[in-house]
């Protein structure tokens, strides 16, 4: 299933507007994302698409200091540590082999050209380099809400309300309340990102084995509505 699947310079610069508008009053995340920051000393490490980092504490007394990179500054404005850097994933401004570990979490399912942010990640990875992605899981409610809400046309504004009422239920469920404006934010997120898609495991696992990774599938895992994608630029790779 997907949602407004859209490439090209207009469909990137409506990303880019949303999120540049699009910043959560809080950092509230899962806990279980600091367990992949699995990280050591000396290491040059990089969060693609951060937005305010769901690795901010765990990055926070690394050296050499971390790179977050990020397409909106207004998230980047949020960092206060570390070399942050705004661009677009798909033209990566960073040389060939730059990192050893490289952290994606819920960006290349907002890309129009996934392949191209792929690519361009391995190109930037030394040999044997670590690549966490995180993309969206086609399962379960999220993704069919998704694409319900895009056909609501005029009733566009009650499934919004709709939505937000699921999130804040979701929440109190899980003993992790949040405030109106935390929930106003994810619902946006959720229902109004320009590009979003929610594709199945397999395809996902053919774009990063057809751009030269390869895919640790034993640690795969999923996080909330994430699934996770280890994996490492082959040694013997170009």
């Amino acid at each position: 299933m997907e949602s407004r699947v859209i490439g090209g310079d207009r469909e990137q610069g409506e990303v880019t507007d949303f999120y540049q508008r699009l910043v959560y009053p809080s950092r509230v995340s899962d806990e279980r994302y600091a367990g992949l920051a699995r990280i050591k000393s000396g290491e040059m490490i990089a969060d693609f698409g951060c937005g305010q980092s769901l690795f901010y504490e765990s990055f926070r007394n690394h050296r050499p200091k971390p790179v977050f990179f990020d397409i909106s500054d207004s998230c980047l404005r949020t960092i206060y540590y570390g070399f942050r850097v705004r661009g677009d994933i798909q033209h990566l401004p960073f040389a060939d082999k730059t990192f050893d570990k490289i952290f994606c979490i819920g960006v290349i399912h907002h890309v129009p050209d996934p392949r191209a942010a792929i690519q361009e990640t391995y190109r930037v990875l030394k040999k044997g380099g670590l690549f966490v992605m995180g993309v969206y899981s086609d399962k379960g409610f999220q993704p069919r809400f998704r694409y319900l809400y895009d056909r609501m046309g005029i009733m566009r504004g009650l499934g919004f309300r709709m939505g937000k009422r699921i999130l804040t239920h979701h929440h109190r469920s899980r003993g992790s309340p949040l405030t109106r404006g935390e929930i106003e934010s994810r619902a946006s997120d959720w229902l109004e990102t320009p590009v979003v898609r929610y594709m199945p495991e397999g395809r996902w696992l053919d774009l990063l084995e057809g751009c030269g990774f390869e895919v640790d599938v034993p640690k795969r895992k999923r996080i909330s509505t994430m699934e996770i994608f280890t994996s490492r630029r082959k040694n013997g790779s170009d």
